[in-house]
């Protein structure tokens, strides 16, 4: 149960209120791990001839685009508020309803 340095330093930022670090230092080691993960493991797949499947199905699916939109319109003005807030958990939500539905 070890965090990253990154998820201490956000954490840090958070109760410190600096909501923008935080954001920053979570975006940015999540970031990270997707940018450099995901390729990796495709190569090794790729490589060792072994067929790799992310498996989602069509309800994930519709989750995770309506992630990708949300941020999108959550974070292209660079201002959010409280209906923002409320949007993403209600998304989480429906997420978790997909995982144990």
């Amino acid at each position: 149960r070890f965090l990253s340095p990154e998820g201490l330093g956000a954490l840090k930022a958070v109760l410190n209120n600096q909501v923008q670090r935080a954001m920053n230092l979570f975006f940015g080691s999540v970031l990270a791990t997707i940018s450099l993960t995901v390729p990796v493991v495709t190569l090794i797949a790729f490589m060792t001839g072994n067929e790799l499947q992310f498996a989602l199905g069509a309800p994930e699916m519709v989750v995770m685009v309506a992630s990708l939109v949300l941020c999108h319109i959550s974070f292209s003005t660079g201002r959010t508020n409280v209906l923002n807030g409320a949007a993403h958990l209600a998304l989480f939500a429906a997420y978790l309803m997909t995982i144990f539905a």
